[in-house]
């Protein structure tokens, strides 16, 4: 049975952001191999690591069978409404996968997630 949980937000001082996850290796380097091969992906979010551009929100930790994913949303500066991007990090960051929402209401994955990772990165967006 699968069992997904969106852990209480971190709050504070000690909330981790998108842009810090990214100053570590292991994400970055998930971060990017997410991207790879992938075709005409927006330039503020393929230059996101490097800008840091974009208004972001904390960390969200969410439990997914047992195994606890971190889930950072990110949006196109002043435009938000229509760029919207959540990221979910398997635990030390070894993995990533994206969900991107554009003004078109298209819904476009990267990384390739499976359903149960589908669903949380759309119901993270909701939040």
């Amino acid at each position: 049975m699968l069992s997904v949980t969106l852990l209480s937000s971190a709050s504070g001082a000690g909330a981790e952001y998108l842009f810090d996850a990214l100053k570590r290796p292991p994400y970055l380097k998930s971060w990017s191999a997410m991207f790879k091969g992938e075709k005409s992906v927006p330039a503020w979010l393929s230059n996101y690591p490097k800008t840091g551009d974009g208004p972001t929100s904390p960390c969200k930790p969410l439990r997914i069978d047992g195994a606890e994913y971190k889930i950072h949303t990110v949006c196109k500066t002043h435009d938000c409404g229509n760029n919207i991007f959540v990221v979910a990090f398997a635990p030390e960051g070894l993995q990533a996968w994206g969900f991107l929402l554009t003004d078109s209401d298209s819904k476009r994955y990267f990384g390739n997630p499976d359903e149960k990772l589908k669903d949380a990165l759309v119901q993270a967006d909701c939040e």
